[in-house]
């Protein structure tokens, strides 16, 4: 049998005729370091730049082109999507540009405020491109998202608890918050948010939900950035099928037409 990551790799290569292009930024970080070997091994991704402070402005000669100038290399290279893993000053101007060269952006970058992810859908409208904002790629998160969409309908007094380790920026963390918005649709009182950063950690998010006499606990852990590299891949390969801001891996993984719609917010 032939595994799903495959057949979904050929019939990307099939409907597109030629592989993704795709450029990474933040190629000198701690998640580009991760993604860049990754999508050069990919048959249906090819990585054709990579962009990073540590890079020449000039596009140095190479397979896949190397610079710190983002518009100069979209200028060269017209990708199909640019991921970008870095800060939110940062990746607004990396979302800005690639709509402007005609690309879909891929974004893990976290922190983003309500008003600057407004920014980043009206964004969207004008260009008639989408944008896919997601705080977490990992699957086991975004099924621990699921299991307690279904677990606070009979346990609604909850709060979160996150740890990621100390080199983090932003606490709490995009996936603890957005945890909290999903979950607390409704409540006229936030859902608390707990976070702790410590060396050795990398990325963990515990639900804590009580009722009468009982608790029920939801965790998951990330043992490594690898286990973003799935979620990453199914990102990059439906990109052109979404529609406007898209914030939830969860969305990808919808069947049928308009997979991946956000809704703006």
């Amino acid at each position: 049998m032939v595994p799903a990551a495959a057949r979904l790799s050929r019939e990307v290569v099939g409907m597109a005729g030629e592989p993704i292009t795709v450029v990474l930024t933040g190629a000198g970080g701690r998640m580009g370091r991760v993604v860049a070997p990754v999508l050069d091994q990919e048959p249906d991704i090819d990585l054709v730049a990579m962009v990073s402070s540590q890079y020449p402005r000039r596009p140095a000669p190479g397979v896949p082109v190397r610079c710190s100038d983002l518009p100069e290399v979209l200028a060269i290279v017209s990708p199909r999507v640019v991921v970008d893993f870095s800060v939110p000053a940062h990746s607004l101007q990396v979302i800005a540009a690639a709509h402007a060269h005609g690309s879909v952006p891929v974004v893990g970058t976290t922190g983003f405020k309500a008003g600057e992810l407004e920014t980043i859908a009206a964004g969207c409208v004008r260009s008639g491109l989408p944008a896919l904002v997601i705080p977490n790629f990992s699957l086991g998160a975004t099924v621990l998202a699921r299991l307690a969409r279904e677990a606070v309908r009979h346990l609604p007094a909850l709060e979160i608890i996150e740890c990621h380790h100390q080199g983090k920026r932003d606490a709490p963390s995009g996936t603890a918050l957005r945890l909290a918005a999903i979950l607390g649709e409704g409540r006229t009182a936030g859902i608390p948010v707990h976070s702790v950063r410590l060396p050795g950690m990398v990325a963990h998010h515990e639900i804590i939900l009580g009722g009468r006499g009982e608790y029920l606990t939801l965790r998951h852990d990330s043992t490594s950035r690898e286990c973003f590299i799935p979620g990453l891949l199914l990102a990059i390969r439906r990109a052109r099928q979404c529609r406007g801001l898209v914030q939830d891996l969860d969305d990808l993984l919808r069947p049928g037409p308009g997979t991946g719609e956000g809704d703006g917010s």
